[in-house]
This record gives structure tokens, sequence and C-alpha cells, in this order.
């Protein structure tokens, strides 16, 4: 595997982190569950690209068909998750999701039918694999690229609108998805529309962006209801780079040294991960009680008032 290819599958795997973690902290929401679902179609998007990259020229045509598939999902995903965060909307309209989806599912036809929008795949030695477009390939690019436009038009609609936290949460997803879109766009959309294709891998890089844009909104103001997100993340990639690099050890006594040093962390790492939940319960309780005793406050000067105004009643009499 080039370092390319590893520079993708890190991406691949910090997005498929934080879709999971972020779906089971909370399974019965539905803005988690969409998010979860917009991260997995980066996922998609990533894993397909490598495999895209790697394949000889044979299975190269196929690969690069799914790998375009993949990429008109993402916009079409985070606008439905546009639509129902912040407001926890349990659907949308039958309607609200055909203007979402058709036009991924026409644009999918387009791209699976012989030479509408991929033509064929061009192999260089050294060099990216060059693709000749289709005569509908410029319905692809109006369509990823007014999707996206939407996406970020909602959002900035709902950062507007929206007051406090909510506002700051927003602004940091916002800022977020418009650098990976923009860097998203730029390598693996209008640069290949060109016959540049030298960055077109770069992309699914740049997602990176929004990654941690979120998970800053997630553990500064608790995006999601999350705070100890970022723990889990840090220790589930630690996790995952510990347990793989025995296997890419030389020798046999390093392999046994990086496997021990693998178990060492999984011992640490319980009591941090307890300790953060734990951190995360007391922070929830103590909000709880803030805002019982702020209902107690209300309903105690409510009493007063009534109270007052009884006993005025009285002596007017």
């Amino acid at each position: 595997m080039d370092l390319k290819n590893i520079f993708l599958a890190i991406s691949a795997v910090i997005n498929l982190f934080l879709g999971i973690i972020t779906y089971f902290r909370n399974r019965k929401n539905n803005i988690n569950f969409f998010w979860f679902l917009a991260c997995m179609t980066v996922v998609f998007w990533t894993i397909s690209m490598i495999i895209y990259r790697s394949v000889d020229y044979e299975h190269s045509l196929f690969w690069c068909k799914i790998l375009y598939i993949s990429a008109t999902l993402i916009p079409s995903f985070l606008l439905f998750f546009t639509f129902l965060f912040p407001e926890r909307k349990t659907s949308l309209s039958l309607f609200q999701k055909i203007l979402i989806f058709f036009p991924n599912f026409f644009v999918i036809l387009l791209i699976l039918s012989n030479g509408l929008v991929i033509r064929e795949v061009i192999l260089h030695v050294g060099e990216e694999k060059e693709i000749k477009w289709g005569p509908f390939y410029f319905l692809y690019v109006i369509y990823i690229t007014v999707f996206f436009l939407f996406v970020i038009f909602n959002l900035f609609l709902k950062y507007k609108k929206a007051q406090e936290i909510l506002k700051l949460q927003l602004k940091y997803m916002l800022t977020g998805i418009m650098i990976s879109v923009f860097f998203g766009t730029l390598f693996n959309l209008f640069l290949p529309s060109f016959g540049n294709f030298k960055f077109n891998w770069l992309g699914q890089i740049t997602t990176l962006f929004y990654v941690v844009f979120v998970t800053l909104a997630i553990t500064k103001y608790h995006l999601f209801g999350i705070k100890i997100i970022l723990t889990e993340l840090l220790i589930g990639a630690m996790g995952i780079i510990l347990f793989i690099l025995p296997f890419l050890m030389p020798t046999f006594i390093l392999k046994v040294f990086t496997f021990f040093i693998f178990l060492l962390f999984l011992i640490f790492s319980y009591p941090v991960l307890k300790y953060t939940y734990q951190e995360e319960q007391l922070r929830e309780q103590a909000e709880k009680l803030a805002k019982e005793w702020q209902m107690l406050a209300q309903s105690k000067d409510q009493f007063i008032i009534s109270i007052q105004h009884h006993f005025r009643t009285l002596f007017c009499f």
C-alpha cells in the first residue's frame, strides 16, 4: 500500500469512529443516526478511492463508477441531516425525501449507464489514473455543486436563527463542512473536470477538517449531547494502531514487545474512559439540579407575587 492510500485509510478510520461513537451514544435519536449515515457515506467514498487506485486496468472502470456513485451519496445524506438538525424532527415528509433522493437516484443511473458519465479509465505508469468523461458528466457536476450549496445554505439559515450554545455548535459545524466541501470539490470535482487528476485523492483527506470542527463542537459545546467522544475517538484510534503494529514488526521480539504495549494500553485506557464517563454523568446531574433550582426559584417568586397581590387586595377593602 502506498503512502497516499495509508493517509486515505487513516481518514476512513477516523470518519468511521466519529460516526459509530456518535450513533451509539444515543441510538434512539434520529439526528445521531443520520449523522452516522453521513459519516458512512464518506467512509464508503474513501474506501472506494483506495480500491480504485489499487486495482488493475481490467477492474478500473467498475471501481471508478463505484467511486463516483459513493460521492453522490454524501451531499444527499448530509442535506437530509441538515433538515433534521437541530430541531430533532423524527423524519421528513415523503415529498421532501423525493426532492432529496430522487436526483441522487437519477445521477446514479447515469453513472451506471455505459459511457454517459464515465467513458473510460486510462492508466499512466507512476501517475494517477485518467478518466475520460461522457456527455452527461456535466449533470453530475451540477448535482454535486447544487446539493452542497443547499447544505451550506440550510446550515447558514439555521445559524442565523440560532442562539447561545446552538449558534456556536452550528458555527463549528458550518466552518468544518465549508472547508471540506471547498477542497473536496476542488480536488475531486473541478480539477478532474479539466483533466487534472494529480490531486484527486486529496478530497477524501480534507474530510478531516469537518471531523476536527465537529469534534470540537462535540467536546466544547456538547454537540449531539456528547462530551466524551473525543476521548473515545483518540483511544479507539490508538487501540487500532497498536493492535496492527505487532503484525508489521520484522522480528519476533519486536512483535512480542509491541503486543505487550498494546495490552498495557488496554489496561490503562479503561480507567481513563471510566473517569470520563463519571465526569459526564456528574455534569449532567449538575445541569439537572441547576434547572430544578431555577424552577424552584421561579415558583418561589410567583408565590411571593401572588401573596403580595392577595394582601394588596385585602387592604383595598
